[in-house]
């Protein structure tokens, strides 16, 4: 079962690590950019924060009250992150190769741009390395100075929050549902040890609570769509310090959408739908987007005699509409990760289910 306002609001979660990356290039040039009419759509650490709780969600949803197997899934989830990342790699390493990537020249118009754009791609490139840091680094190895694409920091979380959900639902869950007995401090502690893993809690806890949404929090539509509204608006004005407010606040959000039917039904709209089939592409397409198109016209449009606020204006036009039109472009890369991460599921589950067997037969023949 497929829960489409997930995808949805993964979808506007995408956009809003594009926009907290462009605002952030742009804003330099352009500080209405950093206005706190747009803080809440821009904030890109959030939107991330929402990646995991949606992951912990959807991970958990469809294997409530059923056996599963866990060293397939794990293996399964592994290919479905891998593919993805690989392919847009590849194209990051085929963009560096031909001299595509423009941001050193922009870092050197601008000092401000050395802790960000300035540090990328600054490594010696090969096939080989391209190929350990898809198959092992960006999960277990992860460094920011050597990378082909800033926003894979988040893939270590996204594997090791995955093992936690489907150890989690095979050895504590079972069939019992929530235990909070286990629940509540795993949680608590994650939350101050490891933030960026609560939130995969947080999501499986709102996976159960969904099954029971007609009895539980028995309030008014509009109180849930008041409480989203006041939470944007705080977010606003007010970043909090503390992480573990951040993961809260991510996962309050998507319980407020869970929730509500009025803002389900906004998640599952036209426009939603759309960014959500393009979201992950979306997410691993937007760096590659801003070093090459995006810093060409970062260079290149001042010098045609408009002035820079005007520039930065049509620089976020043009890279915004390319990042969805090369997303929506490659949306046949998530498609083909989604089809092999499944037949891999059934493939080494049934393997293990044979070994298995076997190794009972052998134990059993050598019993009698």
């Amino acid at each position: 079962m497929r829960v489409n306002f997930l995808d949805g609001l993964r979808g506007w979660a995408a956009l809003m690590v594009v926009l907290s990356h462009l605002f952030n290039f742009l804003s330099i040039n352009r500080p209405e950019y950093k206005l706190p009419i747009f803080a809440f759509a821009s904030n890109g650490h959030l939107a991330v924060l929402i990646f995991f709780v949606l992951s912990g969600y959807a991970l958990s949803i469809n294997r409530l009250n059923k056996r599963i197997a866990v060293v397939s899934l794990i293996i399964s989830r592994y290919f479905r992150l891998l593919i993805p990342i690989f392919l847009t790699s590849l194209l990051t390493y085929i963009f560096i190769k031909n001299g595509f990537f423009l941001n050193q020249e922009v870092y050197e118009t601008n000092i401000l741009y050395q802790t960000w754009i300035g540090s990328f791609f600054k490594f010696e490139t090969s096939l080989a390395d391209l190929l350990q840091f898809s198959f092992y680094d960006v999960f277990f190895n992860y460094d920011p100075e050597h990378t082909y694409n800033s926003s894979l920091w988040t893939m270590y979380d996204e594997i090791c929050g995955s093992i936690l959900i489907f150890l989690y639902l095979h050895f504590i869950r079972k069939n019992i549902g929530i235990n909070l007995k286990v629940w509540i401090p795993l949680t608590l502690f994650l939350m101050f040890k490891r933030p960026d893993l609560s939130c995969f809690m947080m999501g499986y806890a709102i996976a159960e609570l969904n099954r029971f949404k007609s009895t539980i929090f028995n309030l008014k539509e509009f109180h849930f769509l008041v409480c989203f509204a006041i939470t944007v608006i705080a977010l606003s004005f007010y970043t909090p310090n503390w992480e573990w407010i951040n993961c809260l606040s991510a996962a309050f959000l998507v319980f407020l959408v869970s929730y509500s039917s009025q803002l389900r039904f906004f998640f599952q709209n036209t426009i939603s739908s759309y960014l959500g089939k393009i979201s992950f592409t979306l997410y691993l397409i937007q760096i590659t987007v801003i070093c090459s198109l995006s810093s060409y016209l970062y260079l290149k449009l001042p010098t045609l005699g408009i002035d820079l606020s005007t520039s930065s204006d049509i620089n976020f036009l043009c890279s915004i509409t390319v990042c969805l039109f090369v997303a929506n472009y490659l949306t046949f890369i998530d498609r083909l990760s989604i089809n092999s991460s499944k037949w891999i599921y059934e493939k080494t589950n049934l393997f293990f289910i044979h070994a298995s067997s076997s190794y009972f037969r052998t134990t059993q023949g050598k019993k009698d």
